[in-house]
């Protein structure tokens, strides 16, 4: 990865059609990664975390802060929050 990547941890809201969307939500994550990834934006998706007893997941990306904002987007993520 480029020397300016980083990891960012992007927390997501419960889907209103439940938990059962995850593998969607990773695909289309996944995908949007893919889609933005270049040697002038590098970005991976990792995984996705889900904490069932907090009934919460994250989703674990590797790049600059720019890129990952763009294929969040792209994925249409909507997320509570995040963290580098």
């Amino acid at each position: 990865m480029h020397e300016t990547s980083r990891y960012h941890l992007i927390e997501v809201p419960r889907p209103e059609s439940g938990w059962s969307q995850l593998q969607a939500l990773a695909d289309r994550a996944r995908s949007a990664a893919d889609q933005v990834n270049s040697a002038e934006t590098p970005v991976r998706f990792l995984r996705s975390i889900f904490v069932p007893d907090d009934e919460v997941c994250f989703q674990l990306f590797e790049g600059s802060p720019a890129a990952v904002a763009d294929a969040v987007d792209r994925a249409r993520v909507e997320s509570e929050r995040g963290a580098e």
